[in-house]
């Protein structure tokens, strides 16, 4: 009996413990929200040189231009600031809305918090091109705080169509080198990008709307006028740009995050490769 009663006191002395323990993990739990995320806003194109943003100066490219067109994808691509782990991240929650209607805002998707960026093909056809597309993210972690970011804007034209290289095409050299493409918008200015097998910049020439490149048919050509290119592959794609009137005026007149420059939206083809020479494998 008295073997008994040991068990049970040393029963409720454990039950009691564990009481405590629970009430102090209760207390003690995290209630401290992650930092704020930094979503990056449209900061420009590949092909406009250096940008000041947050202090630093650095040359643009599709690795760090902030919220943009996605060459061969239908939809945006979200950029942030690194995220500050100072808080056990475990989860990034994506939301949009269309042309300030707040009251729509639509939850895209969610994903694990060591995301460095996301694309959202989820937009319909039908409201896809030409309307603003407003996009925001709360960061959560592990004890269920979170915090929201600012939100960034962008808004996309119609792609262009390319047809000369076409893909795969071999040259012998990059004599004679034009590029073609049919358009289907009404845009301000093309951009015709050369990239090499790194996704180096090599060249680029930009073509104002009605206005033909040396002596060609019309506005949808432009002709290479960089060094003689080497035997391999590249790459090629035409960027549009349209100015906006809206968001030039927002970020120039209300927040200054663009540094002055005149805000154009657009889109990108889908990249064209072709070879020049012997072709490598």
């Amino acid at each position: 009996m008295k073997r008994e009663i040991i068990l049970i006191g040393l029963l409720l002395a454990m039950i009691m413990i564990l009481i405590g323990c629970a009430g102090d993990d209760d207390v003690e739990r995290d209630k401290i929200p992650p930092t704020k995320p930094v979503l990056i806003p449209h900061l420009g194109d590949t092909g406009d040189g250096q940008v000041t943003y947050n202090g630093r100066t650095f040359f643009l490219d599709d690795s760090n231009n902030g919220i943009d067109a996605e060459s061969g994808h239908p939809g945006f691509r979200l950029m942030w600031e690194p995220l500050i782990y100072d808080n056990d991240l475990e989860k990034i929650i994506y939301y949009r809305y269309m042309n300030d209607d707040i009251e729509n805002i639509v939850k895209v998707d969610s994903t694990t918090a060591d995301h460095v960026n996301y694309f959202d093909n989820s937009i319909s056809p039908d409201f896809l091109h030409e309307n603003k597309f407003s996009y925001f993210i709360d960061v959560y972690d592990r004890a269920g705080n979170s915090t929201r970011s600012d939100t960034v804007h962008y808004r996309l034209a119609e792609k262009v169509y390319l047809v000369s290289p076409q893909n795969g095409d071999p040259l012998p050299s990059s004599n004679n080198l034009i590029f073609d493409w049919q358009y289907t918008g009404n845009y301000d200015f093309y951009r015709v990008l050369l990239f090499d097998e790194s996704n180096t910049l090599l060249w680029f020439k930009d073509i104002l709307i009605d206005a033909p490149d040396e002596g060609l048919a019309d506005d949808s050509s432009a002709a290479y006028t960089g060094g003689s290119l080497a035997s391999g592959n590249y790459y090629w794609r035409v960027d549009v740009f349209k100015y906006d009137f809206e968001l030039d005026d927002f970020y120039n007149g209300n927040q200054n995050e663009s540094g002055g420059r005149t805000f154009y939206y657009g889109s990108e083809s889908e990249l064209s490769e072709f070879s020049i020479g012997n072709k490598k494998k």
